[in-house]
């Protein structure tokens, strides 16, 4: 059974242009734990990793190889084995035996389950959560916005939830080595686990808020 309780919990904004806190929002959380927690994290992550996959891999077996018309050589006399085809995967250019194919790894999930985990991931991380946002128009240089995370105390695993409208933000952070950017519609669960701190901007704790309501 999965329970969503949620609560509403005030965070800090960060403006990485100027350093300064600006005013604080509120993100929706789940209110209590989910039962079998561990056990949904595994699923999640299983879910997002296997929808990951291309499974564009792809073999020929004996019967995709060109070739193969005429016998390689004679039946007998030879000392070899005997050969029908040169398609045979026993031979240096053949077919492949059981090699992989191309597939699809996706499959589904229950969305109720999807939230409830991410949001549940979210509240053990609640006292790790940071709004931020950047009244600059231009894009803030990478050393610069790093010195404002160092000054607020954020350094280590680091990830960002954005939305399509937070270029600016990305650009600004993207090439810092702690940071992992991920959109806030698509939220990597083990990465979200693994990260010592949690930033969001604005617009994206607009989108959870619709997506969480």
């Amino acid at each position: 059974l999965i329970k969503m309780a949620v609560e509403n919990k005030e965070i800090k904004v960060i403006d990485i242009a100027t350093g300064k806190q600006s005013k604080k929002l509120e993100i929706p959380l789940l209110k209590q734990k989910n039962e079998n927690e561990s056990h949904h994290y595994y699923l999640l992550d299983k879910f997002q990793k296997a929808n990951q996959r291309t499974g564009t891999a792809s073999t020929k077996n004996r019967s995709a190889v060109s070739g193969g018309g005429a016998k390689p050589y004679r039946q007998k006399g030879t000392g070899h084995a005997r050969r029908g085809t040169n398609r045979s995967p026993l031979v240096r250019g053949g077919g492949v035996i059981f090699g992989p194919t191309p597939r699809n790894y996706s499959h589904s999930l229950n969305s109720k389950l999807i939230k409830s985990t991410i949001m549940s991931a979210m509240a053990a991380k609640s006292s790790s959560i940071y709004g931020i946002t950047t009244t600059s128009d231009k894009i803030v240089k990478t050393q610069a916005a790093n010195s404002v995370l160092e000054e607020n105390k954020i350094s280590g695993k680091t990830l960002v939830l954005l939305t399509t409208e937070d270029t600016s933000l990305e650009k600004s952070l993207r090439n810092l080595t702690t940071i992992k950017i991920a959109s806030v519609r698509n939220i990597p669960v083990q990465t979200l686990i693994q990260s010592e701190h949690i930033l969001i901007s604005e617009s994206a704790i607009g989108t959870l808020q619709e997506i969480w309501k």
